[in-house]
């Protein structure tokens, strides 16, 4: 295998980076002999910029009216040819999105707005008054074929369901949404909104909107620490994270109080995007493990690490029995450890509060018992996942404290948790919810399993509430 090396041949078509490095390659010279260079240099690898996706355009800021709208002029690809005019246009369309010089997406909702109700009347023949589709049917053909039109980009443009702009491009399209629901329902044109939405429950446009703007949020505890987007946002998404260099600037500037005592509104769309989300959420890292990492398919750990889930179709009562049966044989054996972990949520004093514990046996004895709290903002799942976290690390410091002891080493865990979701969680290298607790669990066996070739851990589904004894202490 060869040494790694940077491959340096461009970048993805329709990447976000292609206007930036084009930005950066023209900036300080003039457009004509920026765009000659860019060309020759396309010409020296075989290549050539299309003739049909050239567009022009001048973004501008305020209200002001400007009177001109200057076109450029490009040399020809070959001597004999004349240069091209490009004139500048009022609406560019990027990656589905129509923009326009002042960014204010009316042309985009305008376009989205034809585009649905074209669609929404090819629908409209499948169905009447008098027969045709079912409402039901209807009504999901108006979510899978027509609402993903209208939502397209809304995390974009949307600003919220009471700004100036968003109301506007909102009650657009909202027209088009009502058509549907009266196609749905049958109704005539004076029959209320109110009483459409109810009947076809289907939400207001904005607070579907204001839910996607709000899912997108939360995917910035996804991002890499180093991505753009999350070097954009308040320092409080930063936290003890790498920046890169030199750091970009944050938009935030300084206002006097509003007369009102109402807070400003953010300063960009982005910092919009950030309020909705939450910054103490679950960090999840997409490139946490590289593609090479150990896991339990490797060669030394295939035949050393077992999992045991659920079975369908067996049920609790006959599991218990079968669990009580084995454990019988592994409890005489001092090499063996039983965990025993789980993780509860119960309201206390009308609050929410969420826990884990763990107890170790070994030659039939209790070992070590821990209880931990995890405060009013965990789930069930986390717990579960916390609590086979902690007990990996209290059993391999048991066990490899044993080693060097006079009593018997502990060579074989069991691990036994009556959630079958977070068993099968805890050996997965993936970037779903529980990623810190998985990785956590998943070092401490690594540390067991190096520790001596004759090691073994299994990782067992357990029935609930069946008067297991670990699993209901």
């Amino acid at each position: 295998m060869e040494e790694m090396t940077d491959i340096r041949t461009g970048i993805p078509q329709g990447s976000p980076v292609s206007p930036i490095l084009f930005l950066f390659a023209s900036s300080g010279l003039e457009e004509y002999k920026a765009y000659a260079r860019a060309q020759d240099y396309l010409a020296a690898q075989g290549m050539r910029i299309d003739q049909t996706k050239r567009e022009l355009m001048h973004y501008r800021g305020g209200n002001r009216i400007y009177k001109t709208n200057p076109s450029i002029e490009l040399p020809a690809l070959t001597p004999n040819n004349p240069p091209t005019v490009i004139q500048a246009g009022t609406v560019v369309k990027w990656l589905g999105i129509y923009l326009d010089p002042r960014l204010s997406f009316n042309a985009h909702t305008r376009a989205m707005k034809e585009k649905a109700q074209k669609a929404l009347g090819r629908l409209r023949r499948l169905s009447n008054t008098r027969g045709g589709l079912h409402q039901s049917m209807c009504r999901r053909l108006y979510i899978a074929c027509i609402l993903p039109i209208i939502m397209y980009a809304s995390v974009v443009w949307f600003k919220g369901e009471h700004t100036r702009g968003s109301k506007t491009q909102v009650l657009q399209l909202e027209r088009v949404q009502r058509d549907a629901m009266r196609w749905i329902c049958g109704a005539f044109r004076t029959t209320p909104v109110a009483a459409l939405q109810v009947e076809t429950a289907v939400w207001p446009l904005a607070k579907r909107m204001k839910q996607i703007s709000a899912r997108y949020a939360s995917r910035f505890n996804r991002m890499d620490p180093k991505h753009p987007i999350r070097q954009r946002l308040p320092p409080d998404w930063r936290k003890d994270e790498p920046t890169n260099d030199p750091e970009p600037p944050v938009p935030i500037e300084e206002r006097r109080p509003r007369r009102d005592g109402l807070p400003h509104d953010p300063p960009t769309h982005l910092l919009a995007l950030a309020n909705l989300g939450d910054p103490d959420g679950e960090r999840i890292y997409p490139f946490q493990q590289p593609p090479w990492h150990r896991s339990v398919l490797d060669p030394d750990l295939l035949d050393r690490v077992e999992i045991r889930r659920a079975k369908p179709g067996l049920t609790k009562a006959a599991a218990a029995r079968r669990h009580r049966k084995r454990i019988q044989k592994l409890q005489v054996n001092p090499h063996h450890a039983l965990v025993y972990t789980d993780g509860s949520l119960r309201m206390v004093q009308g609050e929410p509060r969420a826990g884990a514990g763990v107890t170790i046996y070994c030659h039939g004895d209790v070992v070590k018992e821990r209880s931990v709290g995890l405060g009013n903002q965990t789930e069930v799942y986390d717990a579960e996942l916390y609590g086979l976290q902690l007990g990996a690390s209290l059993a391999v410091e048991l066990a490899l404290a044993t080693r060097q002891d006079s009593h018997p080493s502990i060579r074989h865990l069991h691990f036994f948790a009556d959630n079958d979701s977070a068993v099968g969680r805890v050996t997965e290298h993936s970037t779903k919810k529980g990623q810190s607790h998985a990785e956590a669990f998943w070092r401490c066996m690594l540390t067991f399993l190096d520790a001596d070739p004759s090691h073994t851990v299994e990782i067992s589904w357990v029935p609930g509430h069946q008067d297991v004894d670990g699993n209901e202490r």
